[in-house]
């Protein structure tokens, strides 16, 4: 009975162990969601500038890199890219900041074990449409290109507004990005 004991408790030992190792080799992710507009892009990239060691995973990024390869890419399409990027650079030890705008609880249960936060970035409609005509001035987007946008920039204020999945929320009409920045740090005791 001893000895069944003992290989019992070295075989949980070795599983814990192996368990740790796994883990510590893991990276770790930080989740910033909201609509278009809302100011995730320039959270994340602050986090980034802070965070030695953590990269940015952007959901725009995959949308060109999708869209290079072809004309027709589906919200649904750069999700999937975004997602199975993100599970295989925080397997191989990456700390990411993932900067996106599709979002679910699919997403808190499969990166579980890598997940270290989600943090909502919020903005009143009003001013994520006026943010969003400013860009269209910026980057001078054809009147059709403005259309969706807007749509876009409607329908993801519209996907977020209910979805309390956050650890954090951020109002980022009502706060500087350092502000933003300083929450985000010791919320999640970030260095």
């Amino acid at each position: 009975m001893k000895i069944e004991v003992k290989v019992l408790l070295v075989g949980l030992l070795l599983i814990s162990n192996l368990f740790v190792l796994c883990y510590e080799n893991s990276g770790r992710a930080v989740i910033v969601y909201g609509a278009s507009c809302s100011g995730k892009s320039t959270l994340a990239k602050a986090l980034k500038k802070k965070l030695a060691g953590w990269e940015i995973l952007e959901f725009d990024a995959i949308e060109m890199e999708l869209k290079q390869l072809s004309n027709q890419v589906t919200n649904s399409q750069i999700a999937e890219k975004l997602f199975k990027s993100a599970l295989a650079q925080l397997e191989n030890g990456t700390n990411l900041i993932i900067d996106t705008n599709v979002f679910d609880e699919t997403w808190i249960s499969a990166l579980n074990s890598f997940l270290h936060g989600c943090i909502f970035v919020f903005c009143p409609r009003e001013e994520l449409l006026l943010r969003n005509s400013i860009r269209d001035q910026r980057i001078n987007r054809s009147p059709q290109r403005s259309f969706y946008a807007k749509k876009y920039v409607e329908s993801t204020y519209e996907r977020f507004s209910n979805l309390e999945l956050y650890d954090l929320k951020i109002d980022s009409s009502t706060m500087s990005v350092d502000q933003s920045l300083e929450l985000c740090l010791k919320h999640f005791y970030l260095k």
